[in-house]
């Protein structure tokens, strides 16, 4: 343009300079790589176009938007796209930078596995929270027959390979938040990872006790017995010898005592929770003459050998059957361990049938209740919530 007077040529000289002041650059063009991918891959993002570009927001579609500061174009990002669909990527020139050119991408899901692939769906914990020094059961639900690893998050694991679902149990010393893994080995497919939550005793249910022991059995006259209590929380109770002596004991569980016969017998041993402590036991101690053989049972004369319990472990509101090997008529005490016992008087070998309404360890003791019939019998199980 030619300008006339002097007042044009500065108006002009004016406009040059403002045009100059606001030159800016822009994204002209976004490319992504690859331009399909599966779910959970990742994506290159480039944006290019004219300089100067000091910022260009990147908008991948997925509800992430990112604004990048730049020195110049091209840019170059990287993104993960964790779902199925159909995306439009937007690179946005922003301030002195223009431009808001577009491309596409398509994500695909991944393939589901081949229904001969065995697989984990799901891990679960019966009870949660769990507590401290009581077992929790890792249910690991799924098809086929698998192996796989439980790390109990506490340092310990363990290698599993059986036909799912299939449970595990264990047992935390400490109260704690634990991270559990289940981490299956090729080809089964599925790894889980969750949080279980372990309690003190003292801050869930009573203190109780789940086990009694004694040692040496059978024992002998003049020597100590320990009787063993094992449980959790502090529990008082009450501890029956059998030969007219008793003890009362208070403390945190587990808890031992030391009691010596003075003749030999047949003694039936009695640990009583004192309220709200829980788990009554009756355990049968053979004490024999330190000094003489260990008299042999007539033959011909009625006599209880072993209890055994099927299936074991058992389910909470399901049938036991619990077998009662020996030989001849026998009349008998039963204690089924979860307050409810029986009398019976049956031809040996005999079978009865109990339901347990909880998941717990039981203890069932057999004693014979007239003097014609020999031994007895105890057996020690599980019974689990499903």
């Amino acid at each position: 343009m030619t300008c006339r007077t002097i007042g044009l040529i500065g108006f002009c000289l004016l406009l040059t300079s403002a045009a100059s002041a606001r030159a800016q650059g822009s994204v002209t063009s976004v490319a992504v790589a690859p331009r399909t991918i599966v779910a959970g891959g990742t994506v290159t993002v480039t944006a290019t176009g004219t300089n100067p570009c000091g910022a260009a927001r990147i908008n991948y579609g997925d509800g992430d938007a990112i604004t990048y500061a730049l020195t110049g174009l091209p840019v170059t990002q990287t993104h993960v796209y964790q779902k199925a669909g159909n995306y439009t990527i937007t690179a946005e020139g922003m301030g002195n930078c223009g431009g808001a050119p577009t491309t596409t991408l398509t994500v695909s899901a991944p393939p589901a596995p081949s229904p001969s692939t065995p697989t984990i769906t799901a891990v679960e914990f019966t009870p949660t929270p769990a507590r401290v020094q009581e077992p929790v059961a890792i249910a690991v639900r799924g098809a086929g027959t698998c192996a796989y690893e439980v790390h109990y998050g506490d340092g310990t694991a363990e290698q599993v390979n059986a036909r799912l679902p299939e449970d595990s149990h264990h047992t935390y010393a400490k109260p704690g938040r634990y991270v559990v893994i289940v981490k299956p080995n090729a080809p089964c497919v599925g790894k889980f990872t969750q949080v279980l939550e372990v309690e003190d005793a003292a801050s869930g249910r009573p203190a109780r006790i789940t086990r009694v022991l004694l040692s040496p059995s059978p024992g002998a006259a003049g020597q100590a017995i320990t009787v063993d209590v094992q449980g959790l929380g502090r529990c008082p109770h009450d501890i029956y010898y059998g030969d007219g002596l008793a003890e009362e004991v208070n403390g945190l569980l587990p808890q031992s005592t030391r009691h010596v016969y003075a003749r030999p017998g047949r003694y039936v041993v009695v640990v009583k929770p004192q309220p709200p402590c829980t788990g009554k036991f009756t355990e049968v101690l053979q004490v024999a003459d330190a000094t003489a053989p260990a008299p042999t049972p007539t033959r011909g004369a009625p006599q209880i050998t072993r209890v055994t319990a099927q299936p074991t472990p058992a389910i909470a509101r399901r049938p036991v059957r619990l077998t009662i090997d020996g030989s001849g008529t026998c009349a008998f005490t039963i204690d089924y361990g979860d307050g409810n016992s029986d009398v019976r008087s049956m031809a040996l070998p005999a079978s009865l049938r109990h339901v347990y309404s909880q998941p717990d360890f039981y203890t069932v003791i057999v004693i014979p209740d007239d003097s014609q019939c020999t031994g007895s019998g105890r057996v020690s199980f599980e019974v689990r919530r499903y």
